[in-house]
């Protein structure tokens, strides 16, 4: 459980594809000099990881904060479908859901983002926390050169 986390930043963001895949993402430092991250893929209750990766250099708990902040992902407001339905959008039953769970030293928070693709593409207007949500995650595509969603 990430409350149990040892790390001062823990970020994990858990990918579920509407017909299959699952992944989990992790972002987490121990301390000021390395930062991991990890991508598992969850199946059948057999993890496998994907990629995993240790940045072993000073201000590794800036570098993690930066990619979060950059976005401001850890602020945007959930994309669920309350927010769907009080925006009268269309609901779309076929994509990625993504829930963020993050910690920061001592502050938790938990975030759910249903087909930010998708609504970022056809709904930007109205869906203003979609967009930097997809680059974030295309951001980590591009560190790790693995395809995410």
């Amino acid at each position: 459980m990430i409350t149990e986390s040892k790390a001062n930043v823990d970020i994990r963001i858990y990918r579920f594809m509407a017909f299959g895949d699952k992944k989990l993402i992790r972002i987490s430092t121990l301390n000021k000099d390395n930062l991991f991250l990890e991508i598992f893929s969850v199946e059948n209750y057999a993890d496998s990881i994907i990629y995993d990766k240790k940045f072993d250099s000073w201000g590794a708990n800036l570098k993690s904060k930066e990619m979060t902040s950059k976005y401001n992902v850890l602020n945007l407001p959930n994309l669920d479908y309350d927010f769907i339905t009080s925006k009268q959008l269309a609901t779309v039953n076929d994509g990625n859901i993504y829930y963020v769970e993050a910690k920061i030293g001592k502050n938790f928070t938990f975030l759910t983002f249903e087909n930010p693709e998708i609504y970022a593409k056809h709904f930007s207007e109205q869906v203003p926390q979609a967009a930097p949500f997809v680059k974030f995650i295309s951001d980590i595509e591009k560190l790790t050169n693995t395809k995410i969603h």
